[in-house]
């Protein structure tokens, strides 16, 4: 025993400790709970890199790669890998971005590492990784280093309405650092236009229909602001980050360094209100200036009051984070997946389409209530499991009983009794838009990139002429 505690003593400090722990957290986090977006991103990984049949291309990539990448060890290891990189970019881009500020790097990343990160970082799959790397894009920008632009690139590639960042990359210092990194800035887009270009005609497909699906066609969504999601990212931390602003405009600092995190938090809350969903982990990005002010705060106290800080924030992190673990609910499918064998050649559509796709049986997204009686004359089964959120005509039990049913339990049904042959998902929003509005309303959209995007704008037009496919 003694020897463990001399070589951990030996080789690990505070920080890499704190970074074991999270990394800990991360793994119990998705071996209880495997998110919904998390198994879209390795679906499209599959799709791209091992012949999958389930692919959403309004996801932006670079998830889906690394995961690619890690598929050599096997898709289930892949998963564990990239959250382990992912947690691993975000201990030394916290690091790096304490350095720079001019931050105590223990207090930095410890408070980087709070409840609402350790919940939301890697849920989903996305937050942590674009968190790190939006984390080095400031980093390397305060710095004026030319490839910060690339780093603003993965991280737009990461989530693309993150693009709002854009403007910050006019902070470099002289007009011939400007242009390079705005150049840099493309050069990470770059494989993923041709890609687009080759297998959907235009480099802007994914960015296109990602934009349709989003915000175009979400006008009945509100832009607001969620202000229990905004004090659930400050968490404990709220009273220090108080502190910490007070103590800051108190200095009057407003150093180059400053003014770019300053203009970086008025672009992480505009990127938070322009975004048409009310969910929180998209309040993630505020982890930032909420850490930053934190940790500027506290450095003003003495060693005992610091100490009792950090020893109330663990508790608190650990016992929260810990008791938000104990209410994940894992649905498990395999009696259904049992029930439906003898249907195994038929194409499936459900409210549950995406974690039936990652379990092995491809399904399709769930029609709408006009598209309904189509879809079971075209073939489809349709599975509707009455847990899931969408779609809200599925309380109504007399309309469902309006059709054919394959099997019924308490908690769901199975509708259908044809059986159409099974195709690759992997129709753009769009698309299947459009199929929908042909059908109810006799009209369609235009579905070229340029147009959504742009308005048919002609730069538009001559710049994905540019990129001909082989």
């Amino acid at each position: 025993m003694m020897k463990l505690k001399n070589f951990l003593t030996q080789h690990l400090s505070k920080l890499h400790l704190i970074f074991l722990i999270a990394t800990f957290f991360f793994f119990l986090q998705h071996f209880l709970y495997h998110g919904w977006d998390f198994s879209v991103y390795v679906l499209n990984a599959q799709y791209m890199f091992a012949d999958g049949n389930y692919f959403e291309l309004s996801r932006a990539p670079l998830m889906s790669v690394f995961l690619g990448i890690f598929s050599f060890l096997g898709w289930k290891t892949a998963e564990y890998m990239y959250i382990l990189f992912a947690s691993t970019l975000f201990f030394f881009s916290s690091i790096f971005l304490a350095r720079t500020l001019r931050l105590n790097e223990l207090y930095f990343y410890l408070f980087s590492a709070n409840a609402f990160v350790l919940l939301f970082g890697l849920v989903e799959g996305t937050e942590l990784l674009a968190l790190a790397l939006l984390e080095l894009f400031l980093v390397f920008l305060i710095k004026n280093k030319w490839y910060a632009g690339m780093f603003l690139g993965f991280v737009c590639l990461t989530r693309y309405p993150l693009v709002v960042f854009f403007p910050l990359l006019f902070f470099h210092k002289g007009w011939k650092m400007k242009i390079i990194s705005v150049f840099s800035f493309v050069l990470p887009f770059i494989p993923w236009f041709v890609y687009n270009k080759i297998y959907y005609g235009n480099i802007f497909s994914s960015i296109a229909d990602s934009y349709a699906l989003n915000i175009l066609y979400r006008e009945y969504v509100p832009h607001t602001i969620n202000f229990s999601s905004l004090f659930f990212v400050a968490n404990i931390l709220l009273p220090f980050i108080i502190l910490g602003i007070w103590y800051f405009f108190s200095k009057r600092d407003f150093s180059r360094e400053y003014l770019i995190l300053g203009s970086a938090i008025l672009f992480i809350l505009y990127s938070v209100y322009s975004i048409k969903a009310d969910v929180a982990r998209y309040y993630i990005y505020l982890t930032i200036p909420f850490v930053f002010f934190s940790v500027y705060g506290i450095q003003k106290l003495s060693e005992k009051k610091k100490r009792f800080i950090v020893v109330i924030f663990i508790l608190f992190t650990v016992i929260f984070t810990l008791y938000s673990f104990t209410q994940y609910h894992q649905e498990d499918y395999s009696q259904l997946l049992s029930g439906i064998k003898s249907i195994d050649s038929c194409a499936l559509q459900s409210n549950v389409w995406v974690p039936l796709s990652y379990q092995g049986r491809l399904s399709e997204p769930f029609p709408s209530q006009q598209m309904l009686n189509h879809s079971l004359n075209d073939g489809y089964y349709i599975i509707f499991y009455y847990d899931a959120r969408e779609p809200m005509y599925i309380t109504n039990s007399n309309l469902l009983h309006q059709y054919p049913i394959l099997l019924e339990t308490e908690k769901y049904i199975v509708l259908g009794e044809g059986c159409k042959a099974i195709e690759t998902v992997d129709k753009l929003y769009i698309e299947t838009l459009n199929y929908r509005l042909d059908k109810i309303y006799n009209y369609t959209i235009s579905e070229e990139p340029c147009e959504i995007l742009f308005k048919g704008n002609s730069l538009c037009i001559f710049v994905n002429d540019i990129f001909t496919a082989p």
